[in-house]
């Protein structure tokens, strides 16, 4: 409880009566109210009510689920100390702006006692269910849940407060980054209601870093295609492959030289044939998930152009996981071996153009529905596509960094990759062992992301890596 104060508002005298629901370790309540009154009359001028939580939103978030429409009672992010002042204000504030101060004291009338019963039946409710043994295990679980919360955050955050910590010479200021997860998948629902365009790239090389040569899309008869001058080599593969290469700023396609543009050019245009359709268009590609979805998004972001595509573009459909739904006993599921089976005519491979017409001929000549819900697995949306792309690319970013782990078996590489795509490197992890050598890399690997543990959940492999940093440090 905070003590009483008292202050003047408009010459009259009134007394504020801060008080916390001090159920939580070192009075850090979630839930505060202040009442203002009046020094010489006792009447309740105003009161405020400040909340850090809300159980129809934490049930949303465990459940990974948007909270249903509801009056939200959390209003306070912030410290419980820093409550009191902030409800004071804003009290102080409405009291004068409403001249209450000058209508003090309406007696308490029907309405009021008929409110006051049916709160203390609902309060009365309310405490014989808190004494249930369900209760009490729902209370030491979320007491439990916002412990480990606590020590995750403070690990990541490191000192923020200690006896003359302003004293001292600041050394570690480092922030460990907060969690990232695994994006779920998200197939498109309603397939049919959108324009299904074929799709493909063709590449400078076969890294995921790559620039793209060259753009083709088609749509029925409506098609597309543009070469694109890369700002990185071809390779020699690619180029003995695609039949592309630049010389002296210029591109040529087996030994002829073409039309070149550079990539925002091509990315227009691209949205101007897009634009013909009366609805988002679904990207139909082969193998389009693992390669040229990651290649187009990199070229995306290098462009500035990734939300005008997102308003066009619904999402993406990988034919080659399509076909392995169709028919399974195909030993081979690449375009030239599906078409060569299924159409039975040869066609020019490795020219997006020539390429795009053939899946649009084989996927036609097949009979298959897109739409048809057995091959939703072969479906993901454009905003899952972005954050599977930014979530490899954090991979990308942080493995190498844990590579000695992996060599040194003190990790899994699957563990290294969950480590890494969390947002973590070895620095972070060099930072949190310095910061807390017992329990610090647990609390971190076991913070909850989305009901899952950032990384881990298992002592072995902490345990693991609390060894490998003491013995470091020994060394």
């Amino acid at each position: 409880m905070g003590l009483g104060k008292s202050a003047e508002v408009a010459g009259h005298m009134i007394a504020l009566q801060p008080k916390f629901k001090n159920t939580d370790f070192h009075l850090n309540s979630c839930l505060g109210h202040c009442s203002m009154m009046g020094v010489e009359t006792g009447k309740v001028i105003d009161y405020s009510v400040r909340s850090k939580t809300c159980k129809i939103c934490e049930n949303a978030e465990r459940k990974n689920t948007p909270p249903a429409p509801h009056e939200c009672t959390r209003n306070w992010t912030g410290s419980s100390k820093s409550m009191e002042p902030d409800m004071i204000v804003e009290m102080v504030g409405r009291t004068l702006e409403k001249g209450v101060n000058k209508k003090i004291g309406i007696s308490p009338g029907t309405y009021t006692r008929r409110l006051a019963a049916l709160k203390d039946r609902i309060n009365r409710r309310k405490k014989a269910m808190s004494i249930t043994k369900e209760a009490k295990r729902k209370r030491l679980h979320l007491k439990a849940e916002r412990k480990q919360m606590t020590a995750a955050r403070e690990i990541r955050e490191g000192p923020t407060y200690c006896s003359e910590i302003a004293l001292q010479t600041p050394t570690d200021i480092g922030e460990i980054p907060t969690p990232l997860s695994k994006p779920s998948f998200q197939p498109i629902e309603n397939l049919g209601i959108y324009q299904h365009v074929y799709f493909d790239l063709e590449t400078t090389g076969l890294a995921r870093s790559s620039h793209i040569t060259q753009i083709a899309a088609v749509c029925g008869s409506d098609r597309f295609s543009q070469y694109i001058l890369p700002k990185i080599p071809i390779t020699d593969k690619a180029t003995e492959v695609t039949g592309l290469r630049v010389m002296d700023g210029k591109m040529f396609h087996d030994d002829k030289e073409v039309d070149a543009v550079h990539l925002v050019a091509a990315i227009d245009a691209l949205l101007n044939f897009f634009a013909k359709f009366q609805s988002k268009v679904v990207l139909v590609g082969h193998n389009v998930k693992s390669f040229d979805c990651h290649i187009f998004l990199n070229s995306l972001q290098n462009c500035g152009k990734t939300q005008e595509i997102g308003n066009c573009v619904a999402g993406f459909v990988d034919t080659k996981q399509l076909f392995k739904v169709f028919d399974s006993k195909v030993g081979s599921f690449s375009l030239e071996n599906l078409y060569k089976r299924y159409v039975c005519e040869p066609y020019k491979a490795h020219d997006a153009l020539e390429d795009v017409l053939a899946l649009q001929k084989l996927v036609t000549s097949v009979g298959v529905d897109l739409s048809d819900p057995k091959y939703l697995s072969s479906s993901f949306t454009f905003s899952n596509a972005v954050d599977s792309h930014s979530y490899s690319l954090e991979v990308r970013k942080n493995l190498p960094s844990l590579e000695h782990l992996i060599s040194e078996k003190i990790v899994s590489r699957h563990i290294a990759n969950r480590i890494a795509g969390s947002g973590l490197c070895f620095s972070f992890l060099q930072l949190v062992y310095n910061r807390d050598s017992k329990d610090g890399i647990y609390n971190l690997f076991s913070e909850n992301v989305k009901k899952a543990p950032r990384v881990t959940k298992s002592l072995k492999i902490c345990s693991s890596l609390n060894k490998y940093f003491s013995s470091s440090c020994e060394s």
